[in-house]
């Protein structure tokens, strides 16, 4: 199982966009099983040996699994290069969502890559001298639209990468993104079932929450976000959609 094949990959382009609730759909189905990863500060050709290495090592299928599911934190888009040139034919997907409620959700409980001085400036393309302390929110602003910018051209220069909006979840799973990782057809109904849960905590319904985390917002984030965010996500919906209609013209073609 641990070969190129088997492998399927995702990374969020914002906390919050969903990621966990693909890979919890993912797993869903039978004989796929999902891990997260992280890249160490290593030698570029020693992170290739070791990347291939860790999906070889933890892809031994235990249950007779048939593929696996790679999970990679949202700034780790910066590196996709090395999953790229490690595992060169494999599908990916970037997700990403409506940064103001992107925005939102990092103030109610912010992820650590978002807290200056936890991670390294370099790792979000950002520099030392971006960060003012009475500005966090601009911070985390500039960081997140350079993690789009990242998601938007690896999308745009590799055709296994596919641009999915949370707005689309869980549908697109059962047809875009279903063709996308070349899925059965009959893991949909355990899909489906799965959708229903909370997807970080299973024993509780899923409930969307746009609108709560709509409402309220300040002005001065609206501000932030108009001014660091809504322009690539505009560019990212465009190529989504660009993206979803080639799918279609061709799923129609084969049909």
């Amino acid at each position: 199982m641990s070969n190129e094949a088997a492998l399927r990959i995702a990374i969020s382009g914002k906390s919050g966009c969903g990621n966990t609730t693909v890979s919890r759909l993912v797993a869903a189905q039978l004989g796929l099983r999902v891990v997260n990863y992280t890249f160490k500060d290593l030698a570029r050709e020693v992170q290739i040996r070791w990347i291939r290495a860790m999906v070889s090592a933890i892809g031994q299928a235990r249950a007779g699994e048939a593929a696996f599911y790679l999970k990679a934190d949202c700034w780790l888009i910066h590196q996709i290069d090395l999953l790229r040139e490690a595992f060169p034919h494999v599908p990916w997907v970037f997700l990403y969502r409506d940064p103001i409620e992107v925005m939102v959700s990092h103030k109610r409980i912010p992820a650590a890559w978002t807290v200056p001085g936890l991670l390294p400036p370099e790792a979000l393309k950002l520099r030392l001298s971006d960060w003012d302390p009475t500005q966090t929110d601009v911070y985390l602003a500039r960081a997140l639209a350079l993690i789009c910018e990242g998601g938007l051209a690896a999308a745009q220069n590799d055709e296994r990468g596919m641009l999915v909006n949370y707005s689309e979840l869980p549908d697109t799973m059962y047809e875009r993104m279903l063709r996308h990782f070349s899925l059965p057809r009959d893991a949909i109904p355990a899909m489906k079932r799965r959708s229903l849960q909370n997807a970080k905590s299973p024993n509780s319904s899923f409930s969307r929450d746009e609108q709560s985390k709509q409402s309220g917002v300040t002005d001065r984030l609206r501000v932030i976000v108009a001014n660091h965010l809504e322009p690539i996500h505009r560019q990212l919906e465009a190529a989504r959609q660009a993206q979803a209609a080639r799918s279609l013209s061709g799923s129609l073609m084969l049909s």
